[in-house]
């Protein structure tokens, strides 16, 4: 696969949390920066990306990350 991108796609966003929510086999997934400081001490969080995935490739990325972190994090095998 080719993958062409502008500038400021290649750059990333930041997220300090993902939401997920399922519908008729599609994943959306939401990811939050939480940066605005409320009055009353709460963070209120600021949608910065959201993705569409099938269920079945969400699975694959899961796969994939699950063997990254068993990989190369300490600690990151089995019944952690």
């Amino acid at each position: 696969m080719t993958l062409d991108s502008d500038v400021q796609t290649r750059m990333g966003v930041h997220a300090d949390t993902v939401m997920l929510h399922e519908k008729g086999g599609v994943a959306r997934l939401d990811f939050i920066l939480g940066d605005i400081p409320m009055e009353d001490g709460e963070i209120r969080g600021v949608l910065s990306s959201r993705v569409f995935m099938a269920v079945d490739d969400l699975k694959i990325l899961r796969d994939e990350i699950d063997g990254l972190i068993h990989a190369h994090v300490p600690g990151g095998s089995e019944g952690d």
